[in-house]
């Protein structure tokens, strides 16, 4: 019989079997409804294998933990998967790299039916060096180790960073000149697996710390997958900190739930719903107003460039700053940004580089023309995502705010 199976990797230093700062992955796992198809694995954040020192260097420059994961996570499918199996893969900020990084070896390599992890780490270190990019050499290692071809019906990225929290800015940026130290660690392509049905993306709106760039997904302009890549209030930290109910996460939470329905089956705890969303399908008006009982709505913004973060400099994020030749990154903004109130003016602007716009009845962010020469070659407008219905329930909103109105 099919199984789900899913695959959740934290971020840097979260654990949900520790005491350290859960992140949003531990929710998503307790509220699940449990079922006999359905397996859960999961994997804690660089960093938190060993002791302190662990914790840091792993946390920032060493590669061995991230990529002792990504085998780790392969030998797992290896043993367990049998054809039909439905995979998800779930990750927040570097477990985003990992979980990307897992299946692009799925889609370029395959998935070999001898677990042994002498031959993983062989196909592994072949993947990384660009081996399998040589004429006949896929085809070779395939063969060789009887690998096989594996769909992922969804993959769930929480706010993917670029140089994984590495610092290239500010006065670190002389770590540029050493990339047989960190060259493993970076992205080694940005284009969506081929393999996975449904893409989905949360991006943090208010990140500025230069390590901290996104890394956006992209797919061919004639592609058949799904790719949802939606711009949210809050800095990394924000959109996917646990820290409690009626924070800004919970608008994260809300999105990834209903998407995790549609798109990947998955079932949730009514009861345990709930209990998080204390609101749910209340139905009340989203005002700025302070006797709004919303609490998300006044949840503020932290300004992540605090102690020693801002010798690593600053950079802000433009959406739709991204774009490639013949690929497309499917980014909106999702509308809680505008409902909040903030946005409407130049002086605070909510997507940078963007202002408001009602054309074509429907809300957009256009692009001031004063950017242009920062942001370079991206596209001039971006559209608001939708709301939807089950969005509205999970948040207490009315059900017109899913229909726009």
């Amino acid at each position: 019989m099919p199984r789900r199976r899913l695959y959740f990797f934290d971020g840097t230093w979260a654990d949900r079997n520790a005491k350290s700062k859960s992140t949003l992955l531990a929710s998503i796992i307790d509220y699940i409804s449990k079922g006999a198809d359905l397996e859960i694995k999961y994997f804690p954040g660089p960093g938190t294998r060993n002791g302190w020192i662990e914790r840091y260097l792993g946390g920032g420059l060493a590669t061995k933990e991230v990529i002792a994961t990504i085998i780790d996570a392969i030998g797992d499918l290896a043993t367990n998967y049998h054809p039909g199996d439905l995979i998800t893969v779930i990750g927040y900020s570097r477990g985003s790299y990992i979980g990307r990084s897992f299946i692009g070896f799925l889609d370029r390599v395959g998935l070999p039916k001898d677990g042994d992890r002498h031959a993983l780490h062989d196909l592994y270190d072949k993947y990384t060096s660009g081996k399998f990019l040589k004429r006949g050499v896929p085809s070779h290692l395939r063969k060789k180790y009887n690998c096989i071809h594996v769909e992922v019906q969804t993959l769930l990225c929480i706010d993917t960073v670029g140089a994984l929290g590495i610092p290239h800015t500010g006065i670190f940026g002389f770590l540029n000149l050493l990339p047989r130290l960190i060259g493993k660690q970076e992205f080694m392509e940005t284009n969506a697996a081929s393999n996975v049905q449904v893409l989905l993306h949360v991006l943090a709106l208010h990140e500025c710390r230069g390590p901290f760039q996104p890394t956006l997904m992209h797919i061919d302009e004639a592609s058949n997958q799904v790719l949802q890549q939606v711009w949210f209030l809050g800095s990394h930290s924000d959109v996917a900190n646990d820290d409690e109910t009626g924070c800004i996460s919970d608008i994260v939470l809300a999105w990834c739930v209903a998407n995790l329905e549609t798109h990947a089956g998955i079932v949730f705890d009514e009861t345990k719903l709930s209990d998080r969303f204390p609101r749910m399908d209340a139905d009340m008006p989203v005002t700025d107003s302070a006797s709004n009982c919303l609490s998300w709505v006044h949840d503020p913004i932290r300004d992540p460039v605090k102690g020693l973060w801002w010798l690593m400099g600053r950079k802000t994020r433009v959406p739709n700053s991204h774009v490639a030749r013949g690929k497309r990154t499917n980014e909106s903004v999702h509308p809680t940004a505008r409902r909040r109130g903030y946005g409407s003016s130049r002086e605070r602007p909510v997507v940078p580089g963007h202002s408001l716009y009602w054309q074509d009845d429907s809300f957009v962010w256009k692009r001031n023309r004063s950017q242009s020469s920062d942001i370079g070659n991206s596209a001039t407008t971006l559209p608001e995502a939708a709301l939807s219905r089950r969005e509205a329930h999970l948040l207490g909103v009315p059900t017109a705010y899913a229909l726009r109105t």
